[in-house]
């Protein structure tokens, strides 16, 4: 069940937002992992994935970034959207800026968050273990309000 807790009537208006936050279907919001190997398989443009209302905050690099997310809260990590790891806050525009290598670890990791299944929390616990990328260090870096802050986490 997914569920977004940010939805509430005042968004409903402004935005003209219609679906059950509290009871989100697939179709309605699409994860990280998802959007990533639907975009790499050239069903969907991925700059019409990111934040509509801010320039620049969109296409390849905000996809990784929510598919990072996912792999966080998998592992319990809950970070907001404008938190940022070094290896999430380096944008890039096409996948031909990222070393093929890269982008396999990417669509395996896309593949076992969507669905996950003891296999794939396997697979998660090993990745995050593994590849030092993908950790979640002691200081971050947030852009709250667009100004950017470094933050030490506990």
């Amino acid at each position: 069940m997914q569920v977004d807790a940010e939805i509430g009537e005042e968004e409903r208006k402004a935005d003209n937002i219609t679906i059950n936050n509290l009871d989100i279907i697939p179709e309605e919001f699409i994860v990280g992992g998802r959007a990533w190997k639907l975009c790499r398989g050239g069903k969907h443009d991925p700059n019409k994935f990111g934040v509509c209302h801010l320039q620049g905050i969109q296409g390849w690099w905000f996809i990784r970034a929510d598919l990072l997310r996912d792999l966080w809260c998998l592992k319990k990590i809950e970070l907001v959207s404008w938190d940022y790891t070094e290896y999430i806050d380096n944008h890039f525009k096409e996948l031909s800026e990222l070393p093929v290598e890269e982008l396999n670890l990417l669509d395996r990791l896309a593949d076992c968050t969507i669905t996950p299944g003891v296999e794939g929390f396997r697979i998660i616990s090993d990745l995050y273990s593994s590849e030092s990328r993908l950790q979640v260090g002691k200081t971050i870096t947030s852009y709250p309000d667009g100004d950017m802050v470094r933050v030490t986490l506990d």
